[in-house]
Formats: C-alpha cells, structure tokens, sequence
C-alpha cells in the first residue's frame, strides 16, 4: 500500500494519513491488517483519506452502501466522525480535484488527481510501456469496455461529474 502522511510542524503529530488502496488491503490475508490499522486511525484525532483505484476486491466497510461507480475517494475527517465524504466516479470521468483536510486554521489542500496521475505518466514514461492497441481489460462492464475502446480510437474531452456523499465507516 502507498501512503502519505502529513504532518503538523513543530511536534511531528500526524495531522491526515493519505492511503491508495492495494490489492492486498482489498484481499485476505491483508485486508484484516489493513482494517486494524484503518480502525486505529479511525480512533484517533486525524484525517482519514483513502483513495481506492481498483475495481476488483472488496471495498472498505460503510455502514450505508456506496453509491454505483468504479472509484472511490474516503474522507473521514477527526472532527465530523462517524460520517465520511463519499467521492465517487466512473471509468467515463476524469480525475476530479479532490480536497486533502489540514490542520485547523489551514485551508483543505485541492489536489488535481487527473495532474498527479499525468505527471507520474509522462515522467514514468508508462506510454512506451503500457500497449493501449491491445484489447481493452474484460473488468469493464459490456457499455463501458465499448466506450473505453472508442475513446482509445478517437479521443476527445470528457466532463467531470461527482459530488460528495455523507456515510459512516465502520469500525
């Protein structure tokens, strides 16, 4: 799992825990880990991000149901808990800009996800290695697969969509 953490100046205390879900907090064996540790920040006075980018495996607990989309961005913030914001979108949406919580005066942080993932492209240089000719993964559903193909063959701009959504996490 990746992860980032941020931290409040002077003291080091941890003010959000910023984590992109893996296959294996998704999947047993490490998914009981992950919850534990996830359960742990959930006690404590800090942010809780996670960014879950995967379409397969199980997706962390809510006590309501996720609304219909194939990512996801959690935010549980120390001082409205139980609730967390719910961002959601599907495969036909960009990358939203997406808000990172701070430390009270300080503003939440914008992060452009559709900025950071192209950066980590073109600086990865994931064009000379990934084959976008090849057939498009089967995850898809039937409609989608069919979109992401004719994009791939005539790309054009898209239009974001997605509002936050108010749930619990589970403990």
């Amino acid at each position: 799992m990746a992860y980032i953490e941020i931290l409040h100046q002077p003291d080091r205390s941890l003010v959000t825990a910023l984590k992109l879900l893996s296959p294996a907090n998704k999947e047993q064996p490490g998914r009981t880990e992950y919850l534990a540790k996830r359960r742990a920040l959930l006690c404590q006075k800090v942010h809780l991000v996670e960014l879950d980018l995967l379409r397969g495996g199980q997706r962390v607990p809510l006590q309501c149901p996720l609304p219909p989309a194939d990512y996801y961005y959690l935010l549980a913030r120390a001082e409205q808990r139980p609730d967390c914001q719910v961002y959601s979108w599907t495969v036909r949406h960009p990358l939203p800009r997406l808000p990172v919580p701070l430390r009270e005066p300080d503003p939440d942080l914008p992060i452009d996800l559709a900025a950071v993932f192209t950066t980590a492209y073109e600086r990865g240089r994931f064009q000379r290695r990934l084959n976008y000719r090849g057939p498009v993964p089967a995850t898809l559903r039937p409609a989608d697969q069919h979109w992401v193909e004719t994009v791939l063959n005539h790309p054009g701009p898209a239009k974001p969509k997605g509002r936050p959504r108010r749930t619990k996490p589970k403990s």
